[in-house]
């Protein structure tokens, strides 16, 4: 076996395997500017009347030209709060109670017209209660009435539920009218049946 030979390893380039060193680089971090940061460069920014100011300016914080752009641009529109580094990701929800509070008045709001709507039905089925006690045909009429009077409020199929009238009475009673021509009688045809032949 050869001889360890030091001279061998001292001609290595120094980006070769066996130059390197072992110090590891830390990772660069994006640099934030908190908002008196930037409100103080650009105060500086605007103070450069002289040409090569604003270069060395820049230069000395390690800014682009850009950053200048879009911090006055902010500025001039009033968003102070917009020149404090954004944190990325979601936006997190202000406050959880004020969310629930627009829920609960959601489903109040709800409710109520809910309660609004059984209210009305009670008070058509408590006038329509005379109507009950009479014979069917007689009041017949004052029940048709009330369900014509409830239905815009809570909607016909809830109204004839309430009141316990068929639907089908209700829509019959809507298009028969009062002017409406008698039935006109037909000649018997030749070819019909007698009244014997029927049976």
């Amino acid at each position: 076996m050869a001889p360890h030979n030091p001279s061998l390893f001292s001609r290595l380039p120094s980006g070769s395997v066996l130059g390197t060193e072992p110090e590891v680089v830390p990772k660069a971090n994006r640099r934030q500017f908190s908002a008196a940061e930037k409100l103080r460069i650009l105060q500086e920014a605007d103070a450069c009347t002289q040409p090569g100011q604003i270069g060395a300016l820049l230069r000395r914080e390690g800014l682009y030209s850009s950053h200048l752009a879009t911090w006055r641009r902010l500025r001039a529109r009033g968003q102070l709060q917009a020149l404090t580094p954004r944190q990325r990701g979601p936006k997190v929800v202000a406050d959880p109670l004020a969310e629930e509070l627009a829920s609960l008045r959601r489903e109040n709001a709800r409710l109520q017209t809910h309660l609004t709507r059984a209210e009305t039905i009670i008070d058509v089925q408590k006038k329509s209660l005379a109507a009950a006690g009479l014979a069917s045909d007689a009041g017949a009429p004052i029940v048709m009435e009330a369900v014509e009077n409830l239905a815009p409020t809570v909607g016909t199929a809830a109204a004839c539920h309430a009141l316990g009238v068929a639907r089908s009475r209700v829509y019959r009673a809507r298009r028969r009218t009062p002017d409406a021509p008698a039935a006109v009688s037909r000649p018997t045809p030749a070819r019909a049946l007698s009244a014997e032949e029927q049976a």
